[in-house]
């Protein structure tokens, strides 16, 4: 009987270090898994400021030895410290995301009316600058989902000025919402834009992933960032975002939230 409990004791001892041994393994590849996204994370951003610093520095440059041109150097320096801030502002909403900083409300509020504030402001300067249709087209009854309505709206607006950058002129971006079959709130944004290729779309929500790295920002791509913000924003309200698209047939991007 002694033998056979000094057995059990060490046996249980023997499963209590391996466990141990398993919780120490899996806390040094989670702390391997960090360092080499925050590695990745620093290389990124170096890589993304390092392009409109470069312009700004040029033109900078040719504006002191060329102060005829003073306008145009001076426009197009400010157009890409535009592009400096919006990417800083990007980078401090996922740390803030990240570190449990934002606070992200789960409320009931009409997506109707958040769908409808998304595009009032985008209408006008998308028609005018890009000649391109926003139509707009909830219900126009109050649709009641969960969330943080402020978020939602800041989602949709980045979606739609993601639509603007990828749709020629002319074309179409349609924002709606409904109830799904199954009783979610679906949210969508759909332009008749170039379409993502297959290979492209499980990357899309990626962060600083381009579909086409030849684009820079003086092509007018985004870091993106934008569409990593959303999938996050969106997943702590307790919603998905997905996209389905073709080629050359446009592209639908689909926030669902649960019902209120």
């Amino acid at each position: 009987d002694e033998i056979a409990s000094l057995e059990e004791e060490f046996n249980q001892m023997a499963d209590q270090l391996q466990l141990a041994i398993d919780e120490q393994r899996a806390s040094r590849e989670r702390a391997e898994g960090l360092l080499a996204a925050n590695q990745s994370l620093v290389s990124s951003v170096s890589h993304e400021l390092r392009t409109p610093v470069a312009v700004v520095r040029g033109h900078l440059e040719a504006l002191q030895a060329d102060p005829a041109k003073a306008d145009d150097y001076a426009r197009i320096a400010l157009r890409e410290t535009g592009r400096l801030e919006r990417l800083v502002d990007d980078l401090f909403q996922l740390t803030r995301i990240e570190s449990k900083g934002m606070q992200i409300e789960n409320l009931p509020f009409d997506a109707a009316s958040a769908v409808r504030e998304s595009c009032e402001s985008l209408q006008e300067p998308a028609r005018r600058e890009a000649g391109i249709s926003i139509i707009c087209d909830p219900p126009k009854t109050q649709l009641m989902a969960m969330g943080d309505r402020a978020r939602i709206v800041q989602v949709l607006q980045n979606l739609i000025r993601n639509a603007i950058r990828h749709t020629p002129e002319g074309g179409i971006i349609l924002v709606s919402a409904e109830r799904d079959p199954d009783g979610d709130v679906a949210l969508k944004v759909f332009d008749t834009g170039e379409g993502i290729a297959p290979e492209h779309l499980p990357h899309v929500f990626d962060r600083f992933y381009r579909a086409d790295p030849s684009r820079t920002h003086s092509s007018g791509a985004g870091a993106g960032l934008g569409l990593a913000i959303a999938k996050e924003l969106v997943t702590l309200m307790g919603g998905t975002i997905s996209v389905e698209s073709e080629p050359g047939e446009g592209a639908e991007f689909t926030i669902r939230l649960n019902p209120a």
